[in-house]
């Protein structure tokens, strides 16, 4: 049996929160290296990134709301969450019928995490970003 490659909707946002000071220790440095490496990718690829500063938590009602309205549905988060907000909100966005990946070499505050959707590593999750995918036509928005 043949993998295929795997290819994230071209509707995906990238969602970066802040990495606090305390949350990441020693692998701070990596991680933020991880973000900037996605992050890089996203832009090149015109796919969104939203830069989202909220102290690990994410503000799913308002963020579903505008997420609707750039027609995107597939979220992928890195940067510093806590483990019971990241719990929350996965699942209220997957009650609400949007895709969620988190990126474990991209992510701190978070031990052992799988979601329902998935789970990436920083090179999956930037190798899955297609290069014949027409890009978000909410690129850049956030």
């Amino acid at each position: 049996m043949v993998d295929q490659q795997f290819y994230l909707p071209n509707n995906a946002v990238l969602v970066v929160a802040p990495v606090a000071e305390d949350m990441a220790g020693g692998a701070r440095s990596c991680i933020a290296m991880n973000i900037a490496a996605m992050c890089d990718a996203w832009r090149a690829a015109r796919q969104p990134v939203l830069d989202h500063a909220a102290d690990g938590r994410l503000d799913t009602a308002d963020l579903k709301a505008r997420l609707r309205r750039e027609g995107l549905n597939c979220l992928v988060l890195a940067g510093g969450f806590t483990k019971s907000s990241l719990n929350a909100a996965l699942e209220k966005f997957g009650k609400s019928g949007f895709e969620a990946y988190v990126v474990n070499d991209a992510i701190c505050g978070v031990e052992h995490f799988a979601p329902a959707s998935g789970c990436l590593t920083v090179e999956e999750a930037i190798g899955a970003l297609a290069p014949d995918h027409e890009p978000s036509r909410a690129a850049g928005v956030f």
